[in-house]
């Protein structure tokens, strides 16, 4: 079987015309699709380069980095903010011994000075509770809260009561009631 088209002139030319893009068109498609998938590539390869950079740059820094975990960990570090882990007790007598003497150093006079420990639970550390109640004026009063702050073992003002009896112009310093909480901490062996 045999067919025969008849084309005319202008529509034989756009058939040739169109003939001839097919190709032309297939290899701009074609390098477009290599294009992408090449700069895909290329970024992957810098994202890469990149990953490897700072993992060689982490491992350069491993002994600069483990010698500062080490100082941090270094119990002479920890020692001047936390009492002894082993010795409750005496850090109990410690705490009550270093807040009595602050207060009485201020010309306050103590009312109560008790120290009680507090276990947190499995993974936080001791906590001791120093109540204490005292009388004293304003002036004395800041210098004792001041001291309080510069004590080492830490010792963390957590409530802070204040009373006063006054009722008319003071001629005299007021003469304050303060109930106090303190905390410390015993650092875990």
């Amino acid at each position: 079987m045999s067919f025969e088209i008849a084309l005319s002139r202008r529509q034989s030319r756009a058939l040739a015309l169109a003939l001839a893009a097919v190709p032309l068109f297939a290899a701009i498609a074609l390098a477009a699709s290599l294009g992408l998938s090449w700069s895909a590539h290329h970024a992957r390869v810098a994202a890469l380069t990149a990953e490897r950079d700072a993992y060689r740059k982490s491992i350069g820094q491993e002994p600069a980095l483990d010698a500062t975990l080490k100082r941090l960990d270094s119990a002479k570090k920890v020692s001047g903010y936390f009492f002894a882990g082993g010795e409750s007790s005496a850090a109990a007598a410690k705490v009550r011994s270093d807040i009595g003497s602050i207060v009485s150093r201020n010309g306050a006079t103590i009312a109560r000075n008790d120290v009680e420990l507090a276990a947190a639970g499995d993974d936080s550390p001791v906590q001791l509770r120093a109540s204490v109640s005292f009388t004293a004026d304003i002036k004395s009063l800041t210098q004792i809260l001041h001291q309080l702050r510069q004590e080492r073992p830490l010792l963390f003002v957590t409530q802070l009561v204040v009373h006063s009896q006054a009722t008319a112009p003071l001629t005299a310093p007021n003469r304050l009631q303060v109930d106090l909480l303190a905390e410390a901490y015993l650092d875990t062996p």
